[in-house]
């Protein structure tokens, strides 16, 4: 929940290079591959694209059998509250997760956005535009995000490239931040998330990530 309040729908595609996972090969998934056992990939994904309800719980330390790592705060923090960005720092896997059109950077409670859920006080990204695209670190195979309406209780549905769906799942503006994971199989990353909202502006934070 914000303490501006502009309203526009919004919808939000993030994607990455379809690059190398660290599970073993590259490309699309192919279920007829047995990746892990030759290069020790720990994923209990199997066939296709796995999509994971986080609620407004704590972020998972595994996910799809990944072992999930949290982005850098610090990084994040070092940045101006209130600039616009189009990169967002702190990728624990190297590289960056830039934005094809800017976010506000803001920090729960008392730096622009108020509230989120789990107790969590950090950074978060506000946009207001309908769409935007998230460029993830090359050989994500596991990724996680929070997203917050700006107020009100919105249908939020998270969706990838290879038709993974989270459905709508209805998220509250105040404190319901809601956490959506998706996790790919051994020998493949995921390309794109949509993530679109039915009638509010919002914020997104707390990224996680696997390769």
């Amino acid at each position: 929940m914000s303490f501006t309040k502009p309203v526009i729908a919004s919808a939000l595609v993030l994607a990455s290079g379809f690059l190398l996972s660290a599970c073993g090969g590259g490309g699309s998934s192919d279920a007829s591959r047995d990746d892990g056992a030759a290069t020790g990939c720990t994923a209990t994904v199997v066939g296709s694209v796995q999509s994971f309800n986080l609620g407004t719980t704590a972020p998972p330390t595994s996910m799809g059998g990944y072992t999930m790592q949290a982005f850098d705060q610090t990084a994040q923090n070092a940045v101006a509250n209130f600039a616009n960005v189009t990169t967002i720092p702190g990728s624990p896997i190297g590289g960056n997760l830039t934005l094809a059109a800017s976010a506000t950077k803001r920090t729960v409670p008392g730096g622009g956005w108020a509230t989120w859920s789990h107790s969590y006080t950090g950074v978060v990204y506000y946009t207001a535009s309908t769409t935007n695209t998230l460029t993830l670190p090359a050989g994500t195979a596991a990724f996680y995000l929070y997203a917050e309406p700006n107020s009100g209780t919105v249908a939020i549905t998270a969706t990838t490239d290879s038709g993974a769906s989270s459905g709508p799942i209805s998220v509250v503006g105040t404190s319901g931040a809601n956490g959506f994971g998706f996790a790919a199989p051994c020998g493949s990353t995921i390309s794109t998330i949509t993530v679109t909202q039915a009638s509010s502006d919002f914020a997104i934070g707390e990224f996680g990530i696997a390769q």
